[in-house]
């Protein structure tokens, strides 16, 4: 499953960040991002199940990195891009 899984979420996570980048539908993107960063963040640093204790702490520091953007990410899916983006201008057109 890893060559359909890989290509899949390298996508989601792409078109979401350009999606918050722009501010084009941010909340959209902010939820994909957050579709991405849940199942990565517990499978790939899993740092409670590394014996060496050296590589558990880099694993932690790497899962709490991923927990920090995953909140950022739950920000901007609630509050949404701000007042500067293509989403504030055209809701302001209408």
């Amino acid at each position: 499953m890893a060559g359909l899984l890989v290509p899949a979420s390298g996508i989601l996570a792409l078109v979401g960040g350009l999606s918050i980048l722009l501010g084009y539908r941010a909340k959209m993107g902010a939820w994909l991002l957050v579709l991405f960063l849940v199942p990565v963040t517990v499978m790939m640093h899993n740092f409670w199940a590394v014996k060496d204790p050296l590589m558990a702490q880099m694993q932690m520091a790497m899962f709490l990195k991923n927990v920090t953007m995953l909140g950022g990410a739950l920000l901007i899916s609630q509050l949404g891009a701000g007042p500067w983006s293509f989403d504030a201008r055209r809701n302001s057109v209408r």
